[in-house]
């Protein structure tokens, strides 16, 4: 049996990622950050998980260097899938911190533990479009200039470098997949299309009356977690480590995800929706759009759920809940 380590289990793409795994008969050890989990005064992971003798749940900070290299080292995975992450976009030496420690001392840590003590490990990286978010260039492909705004995409950006670094100077099978958008039932509410669903649903249902957004012409390139999960592990089972762009090479517009999540749910977007130029953050400088040619080509991945279909499933997954909400 296969074992696989993955850091940032608790997120939606750690969630989807465990799935796709105990599918592929793996045995799963799922770190996550347990003052997290007691503040949400919650379980760490579904009953349904936790029961599984093939699926261990283990509470710890993946910002701590010593903790992944220790994991990494008992543990001896054959793969390694490193998601912990933050979204700290504006600059504070607080966020710096932060930022610094899940992105790049944790990931430190465990690429030290498989260059050592783990050889046989293979580790994946999940990097972001953010390390584009200031080109001139679009679509972007893996050789397109890192241009990171934010410190979201620096990280992001050092990360990768000291993956290569790893690779060219110890051999590490360890590579990084650079993520666009990707959205799933499993996201969290301050992502924007899920605060768009989730907010259509309330507004649905009687609740809150208004949706605030900001630029509702900006264009992003969205796909499903669940095909990207599948782009991951594919990238880790072949003959050499290498970096790939992971996108659909699509763009919506928010007004497009807005008309689409309103109008399935029978309601007419803009007696609801209020625009407000206080939220936006920055204009884009240009399109994020992926070219996924080369994984398409080396891999033979391609997104196979529509974007539409996504925000679909979104909502059912909204209904549902406010149903079970309800009925309580």
């Amino acid at each position: 049996m296969k074992s696989a380590l993955i850091f940032g289990a608790r997120g939606q793409d750690g969630m989807h990622l465990t799935d796709l795994l105990l599918e592929k008969g793996y045995e799963v050890y799922a770190q996550y950050r347990q003052d997290q989990a007691v503040r949400n005064s919650a379980a760490p992971f579904p009953d349904s998980l936790l029961r599984r003798s093939e699926f261990q749940a283990i509470g710890g900070s993946a910002a701590n260097p010593e903790f992944s290299y220790r994991l990494v080292k008992d543990i001896h995975p054959d793969e390694i899938y490193y998601l912990a992450s933050n979204h700290e976009l504006n600059y504070s030496l607080e966020n710096y911190e932060k930022s610094r420690a899940i992105n790049l001392d944790g990931l430190a840590g465990a690429l030290e533990a498989l260059v050592n003590t783990s050889k046989q490990s293979r580790l994946f990286y999940a990097s972001s479009s953010n390390i584009f978010y200031g080109t001139s260039i679009s679509p972007q492909n893996e050789k397109t200039p890192h241009t990171p705004n934010s410190l979201y995409g620096f990280f992001k950006s050092a990360s990768m470098s000291l993956i290569e670094m790893y690779r060219k100077e110890f051999g590490a099978y360890a590579c990084s997949g650079i993520l666009y958008n990707h959205e799933s039932h499993r996201r969290k509410d301050f992502f924007l299309p899920k605060k768009i669903v989730s907010a259509a649903v309330d507004i649905k249902n009687g609740g809150c009356e208004k949706l605030y957004i900001g630029d509702i012409d900006a264009v992003r390139d969205w796909g499903y977690a669940g095909d990207f999960v599948r782009a991951m592990w594919m990238m880790l089972q072949g003959e050499h480590a290498k970096d790939y762009v992971i996108g659909t090479g699509t763009t919506h517009t928010v007004e497009w995800i807005i008309n689409l999540v309103f109008r399935e749910l029978g309601l007419y977007w803009r007696d609801h929706v209020v625009i407000d130029s206080t939220l936006i953050r920055n204009k884009d400088t240009a399109i994020l759009r992926a070219d996924n040619a080369c994984i398409k080509k080396d891999l033979g991945w391609k997104p196979e759920i529509e974007f539409e279909d996504v925000l679909r499933m979104m909502i059912n997954s909204e209904l549902e809940k406010s149903l079970l909400k309800n009925s309580k």
